[in-house]
């Protein structure tokens, strides 16, 4: 329901705590903007071995200390959650309407937008020409919520995961079509034989 809210206003939220009772069953659970507290100095660059010890990673989510959140507890008979702390006010702008198809859950693929890469992708179509493709079929780029990067980023992470496995399965058909031939060469042979 808050995330609902969230996307409707424009801004973004995440999990902040959540208890548990012994049972496991969530007892309390705290939702807060994504602006909420400060950004971390900790992150460095840990891709540069010289400047990692001193250079700081920025981040495309500033925080700004925004205390919009909203609490809920297990009631009594354990049976329903109920709202007992909520604060509306944000310190912040909110993502206007002709962006929001671009804040962070709005840009994952589909599972359509997925099928539709991967059938390209057998024809040697690649990722940002399939982008242009999909948003051309579907009303223009303001139709589609993924980016040319989430497309890209899925082609490269559905080709490391199936990357092992492609050339093994390339392996096993060689090796059946030798074992084919080579039976179908040893059944000549003996029918000439005979």
């Amino acid at each position: 329901m808050y995330e609902e809210y969230a996307e409707k206003a424009g801004f973004s939220i995440r999990l902040s705590t959540q208890n548990c009772l012994k049972s496991g069953v969530v007892d309390r659970k705290y939702l807060v903007c994504n602006r909420e507290g400060l950004a971390k100095g900790v992150n460095k660059d840990t891709m540069n071995e010289e400047t990692s010890e001193t250079q700081i990673r920025t981040s495309s989510i500033s925080r700004t200390r925004c205390m919009a959140k909203v609490k809920f507890k297990l009631n009594e008979s354990h049976t329903e959650y109920e709202l007992y702390d909520f604060v509306e006010e944000h310190n912040h702008t909110f993502v206007p309407v002709i962006y929001r198809n671009l804040t962070k859950k709005k840009k994952k693929l589909t599972h359509k937008e997925k099928i539709f890469m991967q059938q390209l992708g057998r024809k040697n179509i690649g990722a940002t020409r399939a982008h242009h493709l999909y948003a051309a079929t579907n009303g223009g780029y303001d139709e589609v919520d993924a980016t040319e990067t989430e497309f890209r980023n899925h082609t490269r992470d559905l080709n490391s995961h199936i990357g092992d496995s492609d050339a093994q399965m390339l392996i096993n058909k060689m090796e059946n079509r030798l074992k084919n031939v080579a039976n179908f060469f040893l059944s000549m042979l003996l029918k000439t034989a005979s």
